[in-house]
Order: C-alpha cells, then structure tokens, then sequence
C-alpha cells in the first residue's frame, strides 16, 4: 500500500483555520477496502498540530463500488492496482497556530 499526499491548501469552507490534504491510497484491488483515514498534522520537530479528518464526499471522486472474495471468479484481480482519493481536513487552533509561528525556521 502506498499513500501520497497531492495537494495541501487552506480549506476554504471552515469558519476557523484549516488546511486540506488531497490523498491518494494505492493498494492492490479486493486485498483490502479502505473505509476511511484519519491521522495526525505533526509539525517538523514531530509535536502533533491538530487531527486529520476525512470530510464526506469529495467532487469527482469514486467511493467503493465492488467487494471481491479469494476462492472466486475474481482472484486475478486481486494483483491488480487500484487506488482511493481522499479528503482529509485539519482545523488549527490558536494554540496550533502560536506553535508554528513561534517555531518558524523562515523569520
């Protein structure tokens, strides 16, 4: 499984300050289904910001429309790429906010 981060950006449709993660997850189709993904926003010195969310559907981007079982029809599709696109958001609070700025390696 391979995850890759696209695109990092403020998120435009939160009140407070936010950014916006676009992630892909490849992994090979019918080994696993990725029901969803959160982690952490950790800054440089590994301190964790904020939670990374996952919020609802993203425009053009596919959700889970087959399951396979081993011991099928299917089995040779089990080898086979596929990858899931995600949209993970990270609300940052003032306290998050003083961090980085306070630790700015660019003054």
């Amino acid at each position: 499984m391979e995850i890759k981060v696209n695109s990092v950006k403020p998120y435009e449709k939160a009140a407070l300050p936010a950014l916006q993660f676009d992630v892909e997850v490849k992994h090979n189709q019918f080994e696993r289904v990725i029901l969803g993904v959160s982690w952490y926003l950790r800054s440089d010195d590994g301190k964790i910001l904020s939670t990374l969310s996952e919020v609802g559907f993203q425009e053009g981007v596919e959700t889970v429309s087959s399951l396979g079982a081993r011991g099928s029809s299917y089995d040779r599709q089990f080898e086979e790429q596929t990858s899931s696109k995600f949209l993970l958001v990270a609300i940052l609070n003032r306290a998050a906010l003083d961090y980085l700025l306070s630790h700015n390696p660019y003054p």
